[in-house]
């Protein structure tokens, strides 16, 4: 990916390209989006791929991501206090691998996995978090 400058000094400009030689999608995928940083509450990125990350609050964060063709993620996520979190979100997700004895070359295993999942996170040190979920 490039990120470039946009006008003001906040927000930016980011080019990518995304491509799996084992993925779902066998041709490279181009990708533009603008980074919007309005304020330190709200950080979005508009294009592809696409993300927003909201602080309603100081202790809310609400953040969803997409990155084509079948990456998404949501999350909620409230800070609790003394290093410890409670978050809940869905995540929608896919691997691609080449098979080991596979006959035709180009066979490949495409897995698709969504998950809905809750939990807590411990800040044990700045370098360290526990994170119990399920």
């Amino acid at each position: 990916f490039l990120q470039t400058p946009a006008r003001n000094a906040r927000d930016s400009w980011v080019f990518s390209l995304f491509y799996s030689p084992v993925g779902n999608v066998e041709f490279p995928i181009p990708g533009i989006a603008y980074l919007w940083k309005p304020s330190e509450n709200l950080h979005a990125s508009l294009g592809i791929p696409f993300s927003v990350k909201w602080k309603p609050v100081d202790d809310l964060t609400l953040s969803f991501s997409y990155i084509p063709v079948t990456n998404i993620s949501a999350r909620a996520a409230y800070i609790l206090g003394n290093g410890w979190e409670a978050y809940a979100g869905f995540d929608w997700l896919n691997e691609a691998y080449f098979l080991a004895d596979r006959v035709v070359l180009l066979d490949r295993f495409l897995g698709f996995e969504m998950q809905l999942n809750g939990g807590f996170r411990w800040e044990l040190t700045k370098n360290a978090l526990l994170d119990i979920s399920a």
